[in-house]
């Protein structure tokens, strides 16, 4: 049985609406995947009071592919692609360093081409994560149940 694969620039849409939401649990979430890609110098430390909403909108991605039990889709590597939707170029970048890392794995070694599912590392670090409470994350139609 294969995953479903959804479109990198709804899960970026998804992951906007959470934050925009203030969905704490959500957040606390993005911000563990920052801490790690951090630490592996995945994303620079430097000039994080412009850059952070990025930062974990970027971390916010992955975290929606592992509450939707989904794979990523990466439909262009165009930067105007990225542009035409308002999102940031730096993206892309980002998404080839957590490939080379091994914290999203692909058919490709370096670059972030098609499907992308989470490694796991990544999976490791999520599921490790303490929540403040029991929280509920909704996600369109259905709910998530993620313990503390």
């Amino acid at each position: 049985m294969t995953k479903d694969i959804k479109d990198l620039f709804e899960l970026i849409k998804h992951s906007d609406q959470m934050l925009q939401e203030h969905n704490e649990e959500f957040r606390e979430l993005c911000e563990q995947v920052v801490t790690l890609m951090r630490a592996l110098n995945i994303i620079p430390i430097r000039r994080v009071s412009l850059n952070n909403y990025l930062h974990i909108l970027t971390a916010g991605i992955l975290v929606s592919a592992w509450l939707k039990n989904c794979d990523i889709y990466m439909t262009s590597r165009r930067t105007n692609a990225f542009v035409e939707r308002g999102c940031s170029t730096r993206v892309l970048a980002w998404m080839d360093e957590l490939i080379k890392h091994g914290l999203l794995e692909c058919q490709h070694q370096y670059k972030a081409i098609g499907r992308l599912s989470l490694g796991v590392d990544l999976l490791d670090n999520i599921s490790r994560t303490k929540l403040s409470s029991l929280a509920e994350i909704e996600l369109d139609s259905q709910q998530v149940s993620v313990a503390s």
